[in-house]
């Protein structure tokens, strides 16, 4: 996103060093030597902006950075020091916490893309992730549910394992984190023409599309604002994750309702894929 921004402004600093001197020799009388220094002159403003520009993009990333080290930071301290106390191995909480964190420091960089293949089923690659959030729902008394039945209808589909995991991870803890013991959680899919979708649906607060569609339609500067998918601000791990995770991807999110309940939709995008059988 960065290196996207960096290089429109250097383009824009460029285009206008060479039109002004254009647009004077054109319609004015100048003389060809200070159509040269004028020349030099907007080139160097351009040069220096344009570094300026660059310097302040570095920081704020740095600044973002070090936000979202120091709260991994904290929560690996609070962890240790609570298993130490209890002289009890680190909590399956605690650890995939920590992994979430990871993810969020991760999606930061633009140069974090892992390769997208084929393959001919989804939940073998989701395994991990539905055992992990599925033992940890259950630990809490939430109920928690994941149906499949999609993978039998295609021939194969291109994805990113990495990514896909990681997106799903933010959005079954989000929805972990506002359900109650007695509640449930459900991970179905569907098929269509255009996308394979995985849906999460909780009986909590849910997802509305004004907060969801905040990844969409607006920019998001700090990557250390603390806000949820279900627009809590004391949560974290949410919108600005996904945001960062599925732009420019095979994956896009989207809102939508369930038996009259709002949940997350994750789709696939399937045009570069196969068809259903």
């Amino acid at each position: 996103m960065f290196n996207n921004i960096s290089t429109i402004v250097f383009k824009l600093i460029l285009c206008g060093s060479f039109m002004l001197p254009s647009v004077l020799f054109m319609f004015y009388k100048v003389t060809l030597e200070t159509l040269t220094m004028l020349f030099v002159f907007l080139s160097l403003i351009g040069y220096f902006g344009f570094k300026a520009f660059e310097n302040h993009i570095i920081n704020r990333t740095l600044k973002s950075v070090h936000v979202k080290v120091n709260a991994m930071n904290h929560t690996i301290n609070e962890a240790i020091i609570y298993s130490s106390k209890k002289n009890e191995k680190i909590s399956l909480a605690d650890s995939l916490s920590i992994k979430e964190s990871l993810y969020s420091i991760a999606s930061i960089s633009p140069f974090n893309h892992s390769p997208s293949m084929l393959y001919r089923s989804v939940e073998p690659l989701l395994s991990v992730t539905l055992s992990e959030y599925g033992t940890l729902a259950n630990h809490y008394g939430i109920k928690f549910e994941y149906d499949f039945s999609a993978d039998s209808q295609i021939k194969v589909i291109k994805l990113c394992p990495s990514t896909l995991n990681k997106v799903l991870s933010i959005v079954l803890s989000n929805a972990i984190s506002v359900s109650g013991k007695g509640d449930r959680i459900r991970v179905m899919t569907k098929l269509s023409q255009s996308h394979y979708s995985v849906i999460v649906l909780d009986d909590g607060s849910g997802i509305t599309p004004a907060t969801l569609a905040k990844i969409e339609k607006r920019e998001t500067l700090s990557c250390g604002r603390r806000v949820d998918i279900h627009n809590r601000v004391h949560y974290g791990l949410g919108l600005i994750s996904l945001k960062r995770l599925a732009n420019g991807r095979d994956i896009s999110i989207q809102s939508d309702q369930v038996d009259s309940k709002h949940c997350v939709i994750i789709n696939i995008d399937r045009r570069t894929g196969g068809k259903a059988d």
